[in-house]
């Protein structure tokens, strides 16, 4: 088992249900997603990759576009 996705039900049942099934997960290792965007979007990263299309690190990519904006990135002589 590589990954369990639990959306806990109402009331104090589903609540301790999903307690005790997270517990479980993170004592053995097993990753857990908890909330339906999170499952949603795992799923849509999944069916466009089977399709072969890439996806991108939004946080790597403004990492590196920070020390142009902020004017602080050292350029070459003769390059902006």
């Amino acid at each position: 088992l590589d990954l369990i996705i639990d959306i806990p039900g109402n009331g104090i049942k589903g609540a301790k249900d999903g307690f005790s099934i997270r517990r479980s997960a993170v004592e053995t290792g097993v990753h857990v997603i908890t909330a339906v965007d999170t499952a949603r979007a795992l799923a849509e990263a999944l069916e466009n990759a089977g399709r072969g299309e890439s996806l991108t690190d939004l946080a790597k990519l403004n990492q590196r576009r920070e020390p142009y904006e902020s004017g602080k990135a050292e350029s070459e002589p003769g390059k902006l």
